[in-house]
């Protein structure tokens, strides 16, 4: 499992093994020296932007740009399936606390729309980590109708079950590959045989 939280809502020491920066400084401003996922962090020229209109345009639609610019140049170029398994078990941190917006709520719902699965926000609490609510509706409701207004759907409802449907289809490629490079053996064997046996007859 995936879990999200912010550099101040954990103790890094305790959560050493776990805790992995997605922030486009690597947590520097937090003094934070642990693994870093590169491919994650958001680009500066968008953000610079997103920060710039702050106070200028509405929240919700300087959000929606955020979403819009994230997906474009940094999500639509990876694989999420091959993302979430570099990154399970880890807890992916940035600066904002959990009632703030932060891209590591759309790299959470991009997770939760594709796989079907909850990325829960975490912090520190008396008794060990405890899931705290956040509210990642607007963004994963958003997230997903700029994702299917780019993507061929192929006639699914929803980008759970088109994941599950190109999967299938990607170990079926692979399935007919292995079996056509097993034929291809055989057959190389087989007149590898037929030749032995020629020389024998002419000797």
């Amino acid at each position: 499992m995936i879990l999200t939280s912010y550099y101040k809502g954990l103790d890094l020491v305790k959560h050493k093994d776990q805790v992995i920066s997605i922030s486009g400084d690597k947590g520097h401003r937090e003094e934070f020296t642990g693994e870093y996922y590169k491919d994650l962090a958001p680009k500066k020229e968008f953000w610079e932007i997103w920060h710039d209109n702050i106070g200028k345009i509405s929240p919700a639609e300087n959000t929606k740009y955020y979403i819009r610019e994230y997906y474009e140049q940094v999500l639509s170029k990876l694989d999420v399936n091959k993302v979430y398994e570099e990154l399970d078990n880890k807890i992916l941190l940035c600066y904002e606390g959990p009632s703030a917006f932060c891209h590591r709520q759309i790299v959470a719902a991009w997770f939760e729309l594709y796989l079907g699965l909850e990325v829960p926000e975490v912090e520190d609490g008396k008794e060990g980590n405890l899931v705290v609510k956040t509210n990642r509706e607007f963004i994963k409701d958003y997230l997903e109708e700029v994702i299917t207004s780019r993507v061929d759907m192929r006639g699914f409802n929803t980008l759970y079950a088109l994941n599950l449907y190109n999967k299938a289809e990607a170990l079926e490629a692979k399935a007919q590959t292995n079996y056509d490079l097993e034929i291809a053996k055989q057959l190389e064997e087989l007149a590898f045989g037929e030749a032995n046996i020629k020389r024998n007859t002419l000797k």
